[in-house]
């Protein structure tokens, strides 16, 4: 039977039953000094307890500091954070990357096993090649399916904008192929990739994205731009040349994918998207 990773240090406990209470799985038994095997590892007792009685997998306590970022704040690093696809050739340290990958401890997830593991492929030969392959894989798929036979058979399924997509797409590849213009990666000088092995009881995609957009918002701090590329995700259901350039393991999928360099240029306005159909009920 499975053990908590919670462990509680009776000497320091004063009975409050704080953590009791907002257990979600209600592992937690003061009275009995007893923390069942249904625990999560939220870690919710843990954070609430005021005399440090728990411990998370006897890691040391680390006090949370008081935060003084406004709406305002919030608002303005959103509003800077835009997909990049223009970037410097300045190379992003170790001791940041590692700081981008370190910060994923703070970051929820759709389940408390976190099955995501991080990649993270700064060689360019290594880039290129993920770049090459993704574009011939992609470029292969838009080929096969707008000749006649299967256009007409994916036209029954599709809207006539998901048709005039895939058209698109088509016309583009043949385009940006021809350029030799590196047009997946944008010659970015790092690729985060979010991998797992895929859950009957869970979706890795879930995580994967909640964990990449809180890198992509961090990453602003250190003046890192970011861009999710889903053609990179795409591709490698298709081929299993990306994860052995990547060094990702076989039996993985890659669930999201972050481009990550110094932007290339300087952006001073708001871009005003509109605002999704919404309801207060």
């Amino acid at each position: 039977m499975k053990a908590s990773p919670i462990s509680l240090l009776p000497e320091l406990c004063i009975g409050c039953k704080l953590c009791e209470q907002d257990c979600p799985s209600g592992a937690i038994d003061i009275d009995s000094q007893k923390i069942s095997n249904t625990c999560i590892a939220c870690g919710h007792c843990v954070a609430i307890c005021t005399t440090g009685a728990l411990l998370f997998q006897s890691k040391p306590l680390l006090k949370l500091q008081a935060h003084d970022i406004k709406p305002e704040n919030f608002i303005s690093l959103s509003a800077h954070t835009r997909s990049i696809r223009n970037f410097t050739e300045q190379k992003i340290s170790k001791e940041i990357l590692e700081n981008l990958i370190s910060h994923l401890s703070h970051c929820p997830s759709s389940s408390n096993n976190r099955p995501i593991q991080i990649t993270i492929v700064t060689d360019t030969a290594k880039i290129y090649a993920i770049e090459k392959e993704t574009a011939h894989t992609l470029h292969a798929l838009f080929t096969k399916i707008t000749r006649p036979l299967p256009k007409f058979l994916f036209g029954l399924f599709l809207t006539t904008k998901e048709k005039r997509k895939l058209g698109y797409y088509k016309h583009s590849f043949d385009k940006k192929i021809k350029s030799g213009k590196n047009f997946i990666t944008y010659n970015a000088p790092a690729i985060m990739f979010f991998h797992g092995k895929e859950l009957k009881t869970q979706s890795i995609k879930a995580d994967a994205n909640i964990w990449a957009s809180y890198t992509s918002l961090y990453a602003q701090t250190y003046g890192i731009g970011t861009c999710f590329n889903g053609f990179i995700v795409q591709a490698d259901s298709r081929t299993k040349k990306i994860k052995a350039f990547a060094n990702i393991p076989q039996e993985h999928s890659i669930a999201a994918c972050l481009l990550l360099g110094y932007p290339n240029h300087t952006y001073t306005h708001e871009t005003m998207r509109d605002i999704p159909p919404y309801q207060i009920v």
